[in-house]
């Protein structure tokens, strides 16, 4: 059994800041920065652990 990411693991007091993600940066976007793909995924886990947490 894989051990739990425990940066997926909100603590009480935590909050999360998704700051402005943008297609346009993204590797097949119009201004593309390498690499920036590749953080989509994780901040959508991490998003989700938020909500799941019921912490902002």
């Amino acid at each position: 059994m894989a051990t739990p990411d425990s940066h997926l693991e909100p603590h009480w007091r935590s909050a999360a800041l998704m700051v402005d993600l943008q297609r346009d940066f993204l590797d097949d976007g119009a201004a593309p920065v390498e690499g920036t793909s590749a953080v989509v995924a994780p901040a959508v886990q991490l998003v989700q652990a938020f909500r799941a947490a019921a912490r902002p």
